[in-house]
């Protein structure tokens, strides 16, 4: 059985060891489309990722603020979401 997945959240670390540094966020509405615009979360600041956000672009963000350290996925199509 082959699953299909959608990435909607990135957690980036830059710094030395888990113990410091600073986390950034990328992320999405995971219950919208594809197409759905990217933001970062950086502490008390949320700005959008302008224009369309296709792997690469998202590479070029992310890479910017660090490591990914935790990533995001959800099921996507028919039985995603149990009722």
């Amino acid at each position: 059985c082959t699953e299909d997945y959608s990435l909607y959240a990135i957690v980036n670390h830059a710094g030395s060891s888990p113990h410091s540094g600073h986390y950034v966020c990328f992320g999405r509405d995971s219950d919208a489309d594809t197409d759905n615009a990217w933001c970062c979360y950086d502490d008390a600041s949320v700005r959008s990722l302008a224009g369309e956000m296709t792997q690469e672009a998202l590479n070029t963000h992310a890479n910017g603020y660090g490591t990914a350290y935790v990533l995001f996925y959800r099921r996507r199509g028919t039985g995603a979401r149990p009722e």
